[in-house]
């Protein structure tokens, strides 16, 4: 028994620690490093990671003997923050792009309702871990669709682009064509009444 409250507890905060660590590409992280490192500007890049590790460093040092993996999912939101205000403005300032502010929000909205869906559904569950893995996947992938096309969270430009870059996967794009063709039929029908 107290194996598996252990088990549990390590899973319970590995899985905080993704969803807080993966709240961090919402406002464009992702991209915007993407941004500065396909234009070259490396030492832009290595300017920012350096604010991160100035700030991260001491923070660490005091979070994560305190608090854990919890003070270690802090310290990474926190020391990213500065970065992410100051890859925004140099990206706005240098190549004139910003963040789509409303499609973020929206896309935001779809993934949390989906996550709860898939959260209440497991909770209830007591399966295998890899069961359990194909009905979460299963729940969110159909409560994302579902809500991503009721709320407007992808349009018919974003579905066009993921099936031309899908068109690369060869045989493995067969596979992901079925949601997208849902999502695309989805959309149709809900913007035409």
């Amino acid at each position: 028994m107290r194996i598996s409250t252990n088990h549990d507890q390590k899973c319970l905060l590995k899985s905080l620690s993704d969803a807080l660590h993966s709240s961090s590409y919402l406002f464009g992280s992702l991209s915007v490093w993407n941004l500065i490192i396909s234009q070259g500007r490396t030492e832009v890049y290595m300017k920012l990671n350096l604010i991160s590790v100035a700030l991260g460093l001491p923070l660490g040092l005091v979070l994560i003997p305190r608090l854990g993996i919890i003070g270690l999912v802090v310290t990474a939101l926190i020391d990213g923050i500065p970065s992410l205000i100051a890859m925004l403005w140099y990206v706005g300032r240098h190549y004139a792009a910003t963040v789509d502010w409303v499609s973020s929000t929206k896309i935001l909205s779809a993934s949390t309702i989906s996550a709860l869906a898939a959260y209440l559904i497991l909770s209830q569950l007591s399966l295998p871990s890899w069961m359990e893995l194909i009905i979460g996947a299963t729940v969110f992938l159909t409560a994302y669709i579902t809500v991503a096309s009721l709320i407007g969270a992808v349009n018919r430009t974003d579905i066009e682009n993921i099936k031309e870059m899908l068109k690369e996967l060869g045989p493995l794009s067969k596979l992901l064509s079925p949601p997208l063709n849902l999502i695309e039929k989805r959309m149709l029908k809900i913007h035409k009444t």
